[in-house]
């Protein structure tokens, strides 16, 4: 029988030990670069949204919103005509259900700034406001949300708010986007968090015990899916890092946040954009690989967001025309699609992805498209109504943005009709109905 003397049985420990270090260092190694998932069969690519899909983008009665000819505002304010509005995004749920406060108080959020600037500048001073109602006809406009100075970067951009009733928590998730001391206008973006407890004084809303604003996320150099780039691409269309949407998946109970971003794994910088994923983990959110890639299609996938219906994966987001490739022709409009499993493999509602179009005679009426009701067969939709002239704002003057914005609520809300993978628009509804 082969025995070890006391010093090599020491020896042999050690290399063991060593050698067991190794393949621990080796395989985290593979897992960080991402070549230990390349090199698993199982593993799914990123979702694309190709050329060939977008091609076969048809507008007709199935998916054109009809024009708004007159436009009276949902929001009871003595400010109406003081402020542009835009990106609304109602009080959710961690399940993705539009909700409301104990006391059955519905809460909305939205971009806002002064409507002393012409309309394309005001994303450069946006912040967030917040409205309310009780089952009136009218939401009520609330004034800015966070306190004075308390919120990150030079102004905010779009976000997600979660309602936790066991504690009273409203969770904010936002962009953050340039610098705060900056003197010029930057382009930085990342995404930020706060919360605040929710009570009421003499029946009026109070929030109380921010938290600390930090950044959550963001696109450093050292990623491999998203593109860090700030600035502009060369068409002129400002990169991206922003617009969260938090999601609790119901069949891992893991939460996760989806975001607008720049992809860097197709190499081509333009016509890039992606649907970026990031889960959390007990050490904060981890960058996962994007859910979908614009492959040379579109520049920005917006205000996207993921629900969990019918025992599969929906996935949607709003693209503008101007963020196209200019090989061909799309809208404006709201667009989706489907998987069996969070990861993908995502296929285009419709073969082409679109839901519904702002009309071809104001190709810019409507714009940043939400969920607010997502039944098992029917969508209900929210917008905001942006120019109601004909042509393209970027391209005209600030005389005709001034003189054709609206930057407001749409006073209706869209019903959209959902059958395994098809849609079609039906109608249209008050936007006070709001569920």
């Amino acid at each position: 029988m082969l025995t070890l003397k006391k010093s090599q049985f020491y020896k042999f420990l050690i290399i063991l030990v060593l050698l067991i270090c190794c393949v621990f260092v080796y395989f985290k190694f593979l897992d960080e670069t991402g070549s230990l998932a390349s090199s698993n069969k199982n593993q799914i690519a990123s979702s694309r949204w190709t050329k060939k899909e977008v091609n076969k983008i048809q507008i007709n009665e199935t998916n054109e919103l009809p024009i708004l000819n007159n436009f009276n505002s949902p929001i009871n304010s003595n400010n109406n005509s003081e402020f542009y509005r835009w990106d609304f995004w109602p009080l959710y749920s961690e399940d993705g259900k539009v909700t409301s406060l104990n006391n059955n108080l519905k809460l909305m959020f939205s971009l806002g700034t002064s409507k002393d600037l012409f309309p394309e500048e005001r994303h450069n001073h946006a912040q967030i406001i917040l409205y309310s109602h009780y089952d009136s006809k009218e939401w009520k406009h609330n004034g800015y949300l966070f306190p004075r100075n308390s919120a990150l970067g030079s102004r905010q951009w779009t976000g997600t708010s979660i309602w936790h009733p066991e504690n009273s928590t409203i969770d904010f998730y936002y962009t953050k986007a340039g610098k705060k001391e900056a003197k010029e206008v930057s382009f930085l973006q990342a995404i930020a968090k706060t919360s605040a407890k929710v009570k009421f004084k003499d029946q009026k809303l109070e929030f109380s015990e921010w938290e600390k604003h930090k950044v959550i996320l963001e696109p450093n150099t050292n990623n491999k899916y998203y593109d860090s780039f700030e600035g502009f691409d060369e068409y002129g269309i400002v990169t991206a890092f922003r617009d969260p949407f938090y999601f609790q998946d119901p069949k891992s109970k893991n939460e996760y946040l989806i975001f607008t971003a720049r992809d860097k794994t197709i190499g081509n910088k333009t016509f890039n954009g992606s649907i970026g994923l990031a889960k959390k983990t007990n050490k904060g959110w981890k960058l996962e690989k994007p859910l979908l890639i614009s492959d040379k299609v579109s520049a920005e996938l917006e205000v996207a967001q993921i629900f969990y219906r019918n025992n599969k994966y929906y996935l949607f987001f709003t693209s503008q025309a101007t963020a196209f490739n200019k090989d061909f022709k799309a809208p404006t409009g709201f667009y989706g699609f489907i998987a069996d499993e969070l990861e993908g493999n995502y296929k285009p509602l419709n073969e082409s992805g679109l839901i519904i179009a702002s009309p071809k005679e104001r190709p810019f009426q409507n714009h940043a498209f939400r969920i607010v009701d997502f039944t098992k067969d029917k969508l209900q939709i929210m917008s905001f109504v942006n120019y109601l002239g004909e042509g393209n704002p970027y391209e005209l003057t600030k005389e005709w943005q001034k003189q054709n914005i609206v930057a407001d609520l749409c006073p209706e809300n869209y019903i959209v009709e959902i059958t395994g993978n098809k849609t079609k628009y039906i109608r249209n509804i008050d936007q006070n109905t709001i569920n």
